[in-house]
């Protein structure tokens, strides 16, 4: 398995760069980040990671303050995809489903 950080917004130059990073766990199975590599994706004392096993990869990704803030407006360009839109389907199908 490769141990792979992510940062919280990746540019497409980011995602072509690659440094590979050696940490050893320890016997309570916990790791060391290397000082550059919290410098540089800002990762402090008691800052929250999220863990993805995916595909044979482990992908260690920080959690920012807000979560759910950083979510806010990832979906906006996609076509036909507005909250509006979203709800107003959302009820015609809760309608169809009361009206069996």
């Amino acid at each position: 398995m490769r141990l792979t950080i992510e940062p919280r917004s990746k540019t497409p130059l980011q995602s072509l760069a690659v440094t590979p990073v050696k940490v050893r766990v320890s016997s309570k199975g916990q790791i060391v980040l290397p000082a550059e590599i919290r410098k540089k994706y800002g990762i402090e004392a008691g800052a929250h990671l999220t863990l993805v096993d995916m595909a044979g990869v482990i992908y260690l990704v920080p959690v920012g303050a807000d979560p759910l803030g950083e979510l806010t407006g990832m979906l906006g360009d996609i076509e036909g995809l507005s909250s509006e839109a979203l709800l107003r389907e959302r009820r015609a199908e809760r309608d169809r489903d009361e009206a069996r």
